[in-house]
């Protein structure tokens, strides 16, 4: 793959991930043709006059148009549902095809994420979260990730697409981010505006369990950086036509730890200030009562931990290695849009 021009098809680009990824994709490889999905018909100058070629309108679930988009591209940015395995086997249909008709293997970046090596915490730092830290440059941490985990189902899907040899396929698994993106549609995160909104709502602040679980975190720029590596390094002909694998190409996006109950805390703290809550102090409250607001605030009081050494010898420089850098401006995002 070494022609100046080449086809991306996007999924995912309206996304707060997906959007800040094309934004950064686009800017370091601008004479492709950039093909989106979009569910939306209302959003879609906004990606046009983002840098996309074109947009098709469809849905995660128009199976058969993913998969002949897939079959006409050259390369795949998967930003889309790391879990939504009929979305990754038509992508991988797709795949099939176009390495039928051309003997060259195509190219995928697909979405997972650290919820891969999560543990059944409630708000507590366990004795195997101390213990165990996966690395992504270790090939026996990634192949030994338990089959149940979220997004596993998908992830050895793809693996095996790559041993299977028809396409060669890059996993990106981003961990907590933070920080307003880049992107032409949604530009903030999910987890902190989550414990912002009920934070706001109960009118004071929370600490799910003890508080003292860890998870990593990566500003959304710095993971952008990621991708655009990754990406850089799949279009070199060594990678291309390596034996390299599948599992030696996972990347977590980490780039700093912290504990979930401190970001809990702050969040009390800052909306205290702005005068948005009546006090500042957190109280404890149960996993249950967090998951009954949002159930996605279950996520928040598990314990994810890994490090990015893959990533950091591709040359990768986060410039940002705390969660709490933006932690005001991502509040402030979460009270403007909701």
């Amino acid at each position: 793959m070494t022609s100046t021009t080449k086809k991306v098809f996007f999924l995912g680009a309206s996304g707060y991930i997906g959007g800040a990824i094309f934004v950064k994709l686009h800017d370091t490889f601008p004479k492709y043709e950039w093909v989106a999905l979009n569910r939306n018909p209302k959003t879609n100058d906004r990606l046009l006059a983002a840098g996309f070629s074109r947009v098709v309108q469809g849905s995660h679930s128009d199976l058969e148009i993913i998969e002949a988009l897939c079959a006409a591209a050259d390369i795949v940015v998967n930003c889309a549902d790391a879990d939504d395995l009929p979305l990754a086997q038509a992508v991988l249909r797709g795949h099939k095809s176009a390495y039928e008709r051309t003997g060259q293997r195509p190219v995928l970046v697909h979405t997972s994420g650290t919820g891969v090596v999560t543990d059944k915490a409630e708000g507590q730092l366990t004795a195997e979260a101390r213990e165990k830290i996966y690395n992504d440059n270790s090939e026996a941490d990634i192949r030994s990730i338990p089959e149940d985990k979220p997004h596993r189902d998908v992830d050895l899907t793809i693996f095996r697409a790559g041993e299977e040899g028809y396409v060669n396929a890059y996993i990106i698994a981003p961990s907590t981010i933070y920080a307003t993106g880049k992107g032409p549609v949604r530009n903030i995160s999910q987890q902190i505006p989550n414990i912002v909104r009920w934070t706001l709502k109960r009118g004071k602040g929370f600490v799910i369990g003890e508080g003292t679980n860890i998870w990593p975190g990566v500003h959304i720029d710095d993971l952008a950086d990621l991708y655009a590596l990754v990406l850089q390094k799949a279009l070199k002909e060594d990678a291309v036509s390596s034996k390299e694998s599948p599992f030696a190409r996972f990347y977590f996006g980490t780039a700093c730890e912290f504990n979930y109950g401190d970001v809990e805390k702050r969040v009390a703290e800052i909306l205290h200030k702005k005068g948005k809550i009546s006090q500042k102090d957190a109280d404890p409250v149960s996993l249950k009562e967090a998951i009954a607001f949002e159930p996605a605030l279950g996520s928040v009081a598990r314990n994810s931990r890994t490090k990015a050494d893959r990533g950091l010898a591709l040359a990768w420089k986060p410039k940002s290695t705390s969660v709490f850098d933006t932690l005001e401006e991502d509040i402030d995002q979460t009270i403007l849009q909701g």
